[in-house]
């Protein structure tokens, strides 16, 4: 008896994303499972935790949900291409924000027109 087995480029490009995409999504949910452990009341934590995992449940569903429709009307590799497209431009915008606040961005403040509001005629 022979075996062959071939492995398409697709899924050799698929397998260690999924993989690694899956391990970033657990440790997100660590540690904000650790954050909320460390903030929520005693008495209110089986409430807390059923909301956490409601939305988890919920924002982890969703886009799997649209990855798996994407793969089969797009296919693989442009699902993979908007995803990493979709990530960049995530990180960029955390970065950009990241950067504002700590000051290393200076971006131009609207200087306001005047500094008392316009009173009304026949006003107090």
């Amino acid at each position: 008896v022979r075996i062959e087995a071939e492995m398409n480029t697709t899924f050799a490009v698929a397998i260690p994303v999924a993989f690694l995409l899956g391990l970033c999504i657990s440790g997100v949910l660590i540690a904000a499972r650790v954050a909320l452990t460390e903030t929520a009341p005693l008495g209110q934590q089986a409430r807390v935790f059923a909301v956490q995992l409601t939305l988890t449940e919920s924002l982890v569903a969703l886009p799997l949900l649209l990855l798996g429709v994407g793969t089969t009307y797009a296919g693989a590799r442009m699902t993979l291409a908007v995803l990493a497209a979709v990530l960049v431009f995530a990180f960029g915008l955390l970065e950009l924000d990241r950067l504002r606040s700590r000051g290393a961005i200076r971006l131009p403040l609207p200087i306001p027109s005047s500094a008392h509001a316009p009173e009304v005629a026949g006003g107090k």
